[in-house]
């Protein structure tokens, strides 16, 4: 039995997941570098068609089965990071990690400052790793510090250091999480299935796995959540429109944590799991 789970995100290290986007680009035009497998699984449909748009044939055997999050620990009660929870007026949150510029962090910085300027009380924090970080993140890292400290921007602009434990304290700590992605056919990132199933309403770029998400979880109502790529009055008209509308912010987190339950549920995508384990090796689910 071949089982190859598809993603997109360039980090990721795990040999039973293939690398579609990155692979994709170092073989343009061709299909035959995909692997061979019974089943492909794809954590979201906007991956599936992107990749069958580019005449890759699964011949039936590929399926959806849409990532999931500990709902149980991914929830709007609980433990509040304090140097978040400090910040003044309405706080963003934007949870990078493994600094890129694609990730649209100055995008957000240069945003906000707009937003500020307009008369909105608003700060953002960007979540940073740290640990083990890469050279390209730790000179990306320094760049928005100095545009911070160019902006005049200390007391409202906070880059912290986010390991993964604390992720949840950091969601619950702000008031509204921002995922400006500057690529035009990314990915669906954990950190947006963890916000909208923390309660937090989500302001994301409106492309590829993101647009999915905003439509699976807000419906008709997914257009005043999304902002234009590498648009930085985009961002800014709806930094401001969340800053002073309390009622927007808790129309769309309560919703968001909703459809979170409905969707993104860990357990449900584990028994999906289970469901074609037993289908391709019925011998081995009988064992269990």
């Amino acid at each position: 039995m071949a089982l190859v789970v598809v993603r997109s995100e360039p980090s990721m290290s795990d040999p039973l997941v293939h690398n579609v986007i990155s692979t994709y680009a170092s073989h343009p035009g061709h299909t035959t570098w995909f692997p061979e497998a019974d089943r492909y699984v794809f954590p979201s449909q906007w991956l599936y068609d992107h990749m069958a748009a580019r005449g890759i044939d699964f011949n039936g055997r590929a399926r959806v089965i849409r990532s999931g999050t500990d709902l149980d620990r991914f929830t709007p009660e609980g433990d509040r990071d304090s140097r978040i929870a400090v910040l003044p007026g309405v706080t963003f949150l934007l949870l990078a990690r493994a600094l890129d510029p694609v990730k649209g962090a100055e995008d957000a910085i240069v945003a906000i400052d707009a937003a500020i300027r307009a008369g909105a009380d608003v700060s953002l924090a960007i979540t940073v790793d740290t640990e083990e970080p890469f050279p390209a993140a730790v000179e990306e890292l320094a760049r928005l510090r100095a545009l911070v400290e160019n902006r005049a921007l200390s007391d409202r602009v906070l880059l912290i250091d986010a390991p993964f434990e604390e992720v949840d304290g950091m969601l619950r700590a702000c008031d509204v999480v921002l995922l400006p992605t500057r690529l035009p056919e990314g990915g669906l990132p954990f950190s947006a299935i963890q916000a909208v199933a923390s309660g937090r309403p989500l302001i994301a770029s409106d492309a590829g796995g993101l647009r999915e998400l905003a439509d699976l979880v807000y419906g008709d109502s997914a257009g005043a959540t999304l902002v234009v790529p590498c648009d930085v009055e985009s961002i800014t008209a709806k930094s401001i429109e969340f800053s002073r509308s309390p009622e927007l912010r808790d129309y769309y987190g309560r919703l968001g944590r909703d459809m979170a339950e409905k969707y993104f549920d860990v357990h449900r995508m584990d028994a999906e799991y289970f469901s074609l384990y037993a289908e391709l090796a019925p011998s081995l689910a009988a064992t269990e």
